[in-house]
């Protein structure tokens, strides 16, 4: 599994978080990436020159077999995305003798695949224990054997107070991420798919009837209010004051291409991070396949505010819903090839240029 977590483009926007010391760049990796990683190996890549987080990479740990080959696919990151510089850090679980840490091929193989493309390490962290350890320092007074103390889980350190004021959090673990999308079960779910059977049928009856247009336009007014209450509450809660009924008809909606492209371009205009608590809420209270469409709307709001591994989880669950869903696969593929998001020109706003160039064209 391999998360890719753009962070930045724009090298010249006032930083989020200023990392002053090793032990305050490993507690911010979590923060990057949204959840604490276990059993991972996470490449940071650094521009410029005061070293300024680029595309933070995590990968499960691989089996030996399978180092060369994550090695050569860091490389291939680094060197598409500029990268001057690069920090390795393992996560593990198993604390380690420091001649355990010193042999371990993995961080040497995803070291000299990196310089074979320009990109120097900065530094290779074994992190472990609550403690860190640098396999490059071998001086005991900065990087003692035991290694370096971290705070405590639960600590309000100084970058956590810092991260909480950027807006910034980390989950328990990629589980607890992955739980974000899990959708309803049992009774919930009975009631979900009784509300969209009706929200189905009044979709068809206005079909029938030529309706479709002000059928649109009531369910776009349905959206406005449900991301009104969301906003609202201030914490996401504001949606668990829709009804079934009144869920089911926005996930009716949203199956609509042109009510979700609508969306999809509000997203593009910048207001997306108002909506990621509504998209969210909707995929847990949705039935597959009508979870396809928050799935992608959700995946797509992340991934443009530079959470790649939400994105991806989601992309992935909404092909899983409906394996056609040609949305979700473009956000598959645009995460594939590392297009960072914060460089991508406004969908909204191309298709804006290209309407007014045809308009001159006539």
């Amino acid at each position: 599994m391999t998360d890719s977590v753009p962070t930045s483009c724009s090298f010249d926007e006032t930083p989020l978080l200023h990392l002053r010391t090793v032990t305050d760049f490993v507690e911010a990796i979590p923060y990057l990436l949204g959840f604490h990683p276990t059993e991972s190996l996470v490449v940071v890549m650094l521009h410029g020159p005061n070293d300024r987080i680029g595309v933070t990479l995590r990968y499960d740990l691989p089996e030996i077999c399978g180092a060369p080959a994550m090695a050569r696919d860091v490389a291939a990151h680094a060197s598409l995305h500029g990268a001057d510089r690069a920090v390795v850090v393992v996560f593990a679980e198993h604390r380690p003798r420091a001649d355990e840490v010193a042999e371990w091929p993995l961080v040497g193989q995803v070291s000299a695949a990196l310089h074979q493309v320009g990109v120097s390490v900065a530094d290779s962290l074994y992190v472990s224990g609550g403690s860190w350890r640098s396999y490059l320092c071998n001086d005991p007074v900065c990087c003692p054997s035991e290694g370096r103390p971290l705070p405590a889980p639960g600590t309000l350190s100084d970058l956590a107070v810092a991260a909480a004021d950027a807006g910034l959090v980390a989950l328990p673990d990629r589980d607890a991420l992955q739980a974000r999308l899990e959708p309803a079960e049992g009774s919930a779910r009975a009631s979900m798919e009784r509300a969209l059977a009706a929200a189905e049928a009044a979709f068809v009856r206005a079909a029938a009837s030529g309706g479709i247009p002000a059928w649109r336009a009531a369910m776009q007014a349905r959206i406005e209010r449900a991301l009104t209450c969301t906003l609202a509450a201030d914490d996401g809660r504001g949606l668990s004051a829709l009804t079934d009924e009144e869920a089911a008809e926005i996930l009716v909606a949203l199956s609509d291409v042109a009510v979700r492209d609508t969306w999809w371009l509000r997203a593009e205009d910048g207001g997306s991070s108002d909506a990621l608590a509504l998209w969210s809420g909707l995929v847990q209270r949705a039935v597959p396949p009508y979870d396809a469409a928050p799935l992608f709307l959700l995946g797509w709001t992340a991934w443009r505010h530079g959470d790649g591994a939400l994105a991806r989880m989601a992309a992935e669950r909404a092909l899983s819903s409906d394996p056609d869903y040609q949305a979700a696969s473009l956000l598959l593929d645009a995460m594939d090839l590392s297009v960072d998001p914060r460089c991508l020109p406004s969908l909204a706003a191309s298709m804006r240029d290209e309407s007014t160039t045809e308009g001159h064209e006539r």
